[in-house]
Parts: C-alpha cells; sequence; structure tokens
C-alpha cells in the first residue's frame, strides 16, 4: 500500500493480517514537517519516537532505515503525513483501500 504526495512524502508499507500491525516498509520517505493542529497530540509524540528510532534526514524528507511497526494503518498514516489523518490514506496501485482486501479488519468510515 503506498501514500505518495509531491514534496510531502512518497511511502509504502504492509498490514500482517497474523499481528494486526501496519509497517512502514524501509526506504519510504516521510513528511519532515507536522501540521500545526497535529503537534503535541499522542499521536505526534508518538510520531517522534518513531523518527528518532528509525529515521535519518534524507533532503526534504525523512527516510526509514528499516520497516517500522505501527499501532494500526491510520497511526502509520499520520506519522507519514505529519497530520491526523485516516487509513484510508493507504493504497494499493489500483486506488483500492485496505478494506477492500481485509473487510473484517477495517471498517468503513474509520
Amino acid at each position: 500500500f503506498y501514500i505518495k504526495m509531491e514534496g510531502v512524502c512518497n511511502a509504502c508499507g504492509y498490514y500482517s493480517i497474523e499481528t494486526n500491525y501496519f509497517y512502514i516498509k524501509a526506504g519510504s520517505l516521510i513528511a519532515l514537517h507536522e501540521d500545526g493542529a497535529y503537534m503535541n497530540t499522542p499521536s505526534s509524540i508518538a510520531r517522534k519516537r518513531l523518527l528518532d528510532s528509525v529515521c535519518v534526514v534524507d533532503g526534504n524528507f525523512y527516510k526509514l532505515k528499516r520497516d517500522a511497526k505501527c499501532k494500526s494503518a491510520t497511526a502509520a498514516a499520520c506519522y507519514v503525513l505529519g497530520k491526523a489523518v485516516t487509513y484510508s490514506k493507504w493504497r494499493d496501485l489500483k486506488g483500492k483501500y485496505l478494506k477492500d482486501f481485509y473487510p473484517n479488519n477495517f471498517i468503513v468510515g474509520e
């Protein structure tokens, strides 16, 4: 699954049905800056821990050095974009959502 926004991020990830965790893949480029409304939220604080532990600055992005385990696909999307969003930002190359592949694990409108 991918989130691509020119100048903001270019990340890919995958969902593990066995563990119910979402992983952002190594090499993903994630937002360098956070949205003002997102700053200092619990998710933002968790994002900062992720950045400190598995990221390096690469030009105008953070780059993941290894796969990053996230509590949920929504958390992973927030970490990638640096703002409050839902799991629906993750899509495959054909534009399908996680709920299309895992209907029992993702709720419509979440």
